[in-house]
């Protein structure tokens, strides 16, 4: 399935909405993710194909070296310039089945008109 990997970049991870941010279906929540996607925090950073979340997951990680360099490499993978940082909890996956925050364990279904887009 074609996924694309969305970090959250904010100059302060730590900043009010980026704590708020834990998709638990309430409205603060989705408020806190509204936010942040209309402040341009959540920046694309993969373009991948793969079979489960966990393997998008899994390919940005930094394990033994930059993930990025390595999926650089693969011509159906389009990745931004650069190195990047491990996809980590509240960064968001789209799939053609929706939208998905990395969360504690595993991956939650986010719901958000604004984020059909």
């Amino acid at each position: 399935m074609k996924t694309i990997v969305y970090h959250l970049e904010t100059a302060d991870r730590h900043d009010e909405d980026a704590r708020a941010l834990r998709w638990d279906g309430s409205e603060a929540g989705a408020d806190a993710i509204r936010r942040l996607r209309a402040a341009g925090a959540f920046k694309p950073v993969a373009f991948l194909t793969v079979e489960t979340l966990e393997e998008a997951f899994a390919r940005t990680q930094n394990v033994t070296g930059s993930w990025a360099a390595a999926e650089r490499a693969n011509p159906e993978n389009a990745i931004e310039d650069g190195d990047r940082r491990s996809t980590s909890v509240g960064d968001l996956i789209k799939t053609v089945d929706g939208w998905y925050m990395v969360d504690r364990i595993g991956f939650t279904p986010v719901e958000i008109p604004i984020l059909a887009k």
